[in-house]
């Protein structure tokens, strides 16, 4: 976008919640600050510039150091019992033409490790129980390797092999947790960045890689102040956990668990713990005419974010799929929504990813009331569903009363944007899990935008399913959710739900018939 002015909506410029996480962090050099939902709510510079105060949190700059206590996504982890745990990471790889220099990738990461102290965890077993420790610093925090491949023949067997050394090479009780790979070819240097998911997730990576580039390039900067320590946030989760306003969302989180599932059809008889050596991938993308309209051109008509048309889409397809009106998906979020009032973790890496189920019930074949109904489920969501987790995990079950027994077998994940000029998505990176790992769902879909276009990706077990009737699902979804794109850009005007407005309660039918009202 060449200019943005104060009117410009944020949504309608692509805008999304990871975007918005970035927006709050950078504001915060300047000790600015705004509610992030007063963003959503006022999605232009000239609306929402009254919502932002000065600020001034005194946040510990020393090393973190000491135990941790688990968050509810770690606890997660654990409860999966992964026979290689230690094996279960989160990569990236770089390329640079004129070649990656060893000393200036050691010392830049030598900074990163201190200044982000999530990524010096161990995990070990104490009495049966699963230790977080924050170490110092010391020569096992990070390893790098440089691989010299310019006499190699077939440098994507060699670039695999040499991957899966480092990618099998973390270890969780003893460190580290992060590990790096140089590999020099004839035709310019790759970088392999795998960090394990357990101190790591999307949003994490944005801010990783920004301070490398800029550490890389300029060794002598200086990082800007650390946001609230992973240690200090754990700590408040523990505290939330047991709190009013958690436990006030308990009656809406159970009548979510009170949902009949209805299985989703299996080719195939299995016996649902869908190994990841069993997984295949069918993946469909938008073209870039598509995703940018699906960006910044849909969003006016129902005051959408692009979430609510994904999931429009999928609603849909599964709706047909499965032949009912409701669907029931677990939703992963950014899990960095407000707890405490004195803490900011826009600039904190860790693992915050927040997993909760969602309802999804449409009676009526329409995409304009499809599209308001899963806009209105979504917006209703107690504080974008990561109560779920600290509720689960967190909370002692004598307070909550909740057994947790709905199960769902779709997850459907947003990635956000990862536009990453040098960022190589067609090298091999070696395995990122171990193939002896499984996947808790038996369909997960996995979606984000690379070099402008959208790409929708269905993993699911080849014992399950045959590979047909992944494609089939992956094209009906690619046709509707081209649908919903085309239904908002041929639509005029501004239609409201009653998320736009102050009265919560309301219903879709219920403000229909005020607006009839008006018009008389």
């Amino acid at each position: 976008i060449e200019r943005v002015g104060i009117h410009d909506n944020f949504f309608e410029l692509g805008g999304d919640s990871i975007k918005a996480i970035q927006i709050s962090a950078r504001l915060r050099l300047f000790e600015l600050r705004f509610e992030m939902k007063e963003l959503f709510k006022y999605p232009t510079i000239f609306e929402l510039s009254p919502f932002v105060s000065t600020t001034k949190l005194n946040i510990d700059q020393n090393l973190v150091e000491g135990t941790v206590d688990l968050t509810p996504i770690q606890h997660w982890f654990f409860d999966q019992n992964y026979v290689d745990n230690h094996h279960w990471n989160q990569s990236i790889l770089l390329y640079k033409n004129d070649g990656w220099i060893a000393s200036r990738v050691e010392q830049a990461f030598q900074k990163i490790v201190e200044h982000h102290d999530a990524l010096r965890m161990t995990f070990q077993q104490r009495n049966g129980q699963v230790m977080q420790v924050n170490r110092g610093i010391d020569d096992n925090v990070f390893s790098l390797s440089v691989n010299d491949l310019m006499e190699e023949k077939d440098l994507l067997s060699a670039i695999d092999k040499k991957a899966n050394e480092i990618q099998r090479s973390l270890d969780l009780s003893e460190g580290p947790l992060v590990g790096l790979g140089i590999f020099h070819t004839k035709d310019g240097d790759y970088l392999l960045i795998t960090v394990h998911h357990l101190v790591i997730d999307g949003v994490s990576w944005r801010i990783l890689m920004e301070d490398f580039e800029m550490l890389y390039n300029q060794l002598e900067k200086q990082l800007p102040p650390k946001t609230t320590s992973f240690q200090v946030w754990a700590n408040k989760c523990k505290e939330y956990a047991d709190s009013k306003t958690l436990l006030s969302e308990v009656s809406y989180w159970n009548e979510i668990e009170k949902t009949e599932l209805i299985p989703i059809p299996k080719d195939k008889s299995c016996n649902d713990v869908y190994y990841l050596r069993d997984i295949e991938n069918v993946t469909i993308m938008l073209t870039k005419e598509s995703t940018t309209s699906l960006l910044t051109h849909c969003h006016h008509v129902y005051q959408t974010e692009i979430n609510d048309l994904l999931l429009t889409a999928l609603v849909l397809t599964i709706k047909q799929w499965v032949g009912t009106n409701k669907v029931v998906v677990d939703l992963e979020g950014h899990g960095r929504e407000k707890i405490s009032e004195d803490i900011d973790i826009s600039r904190t890496i860790g693992w915050f990813t927040s997993i909760f189920p969602v309802v999804f019930n449409i009676e009526i074949d329409d995409l304009s009331h499809a599209i308001k109904v899963v806009k209105e489920t979504l917006r209703r969501i107690p504080n974008k569903g990561v109560g779920h987790g600290l509720l689960k995990y967190l909370t002692k079950k004598e307070k909550s009363g909740m057994n947790f027994e709905l199960k769902p077998e779709i997850v459907f994940n947003y990635l956000g944007q990862f536009d990453q000029e040098d960022e190589q998505f067609n090298m091999p990176m070696g395995d990122q899990f171990s193939l002896n790992s499984y996947n808790t769902y038996a369909l997960e879909i996995n979606s984000g935008v690379e070099d402008g276009q959208l790409y929708v990706e269905f993993s699911y077990s080849k014992l399950a399913f045959h590979r047909e009737t992944i494609e089939n699902l992956a094209a009906k979804y690619q046709s509707i959710l081209i649908n919903v794109i085309s239904h908002c850009l041929q639509k005029e005007g501004v239609e409201r739900t009653p998320s736009d407005f102050t009265e919560n309660d309301m219903t879709l039918e219920e403000l229909a018939e005020v607006f009839e009202a008006l018009k008389s």
